[in-house]
């Protein structure tokens, strides 16, 4: 997984953080992988909203959240770590899912 940097922090707040939870090659194989989060994961991404990011190898990546600074961002990808799934902080930017 190569996620998207992560921007300086903002001053006024606006940023808003999310984690990159996986990678497809195609964009119509993004809902059936946060189906797949919704019904065997779903601990870790109550509460957490989709997007999709087309990635700098034309693959899509599945972006959720938003969070409210890195710090939070980097504390729920050590829990989907602890899950063996993969999660990298990043921007939480993108389209709707």
């Amino acid at each position: 997984m190569d996620p998207v940097a992560l921007p300086p922090a903002a001053n006024d707040g606006s940023t808003r953080y999310g984690i990159e939870i996986g990678s497809v090659a195609k964009r119509d194989e993004l809902r059936p992988l946060w189906r797949e989060y919704l019904t065997k994961h779903a601990a870790l991404v109550a509460g957490l909203q989709p997007r999709r990011v087309r990635g700098p190898d034309n693959g899509w990546r599945l972006i959720a959240g938003p969070f409210a600074n890195a710090q939070d961002a980097e504390g729920a990808c050590s829990l989907f770590k602890r899950a063996d799934r993969p999660c990298a902080a990043t921007v939480y930017a993108g389209d709707a899912l």
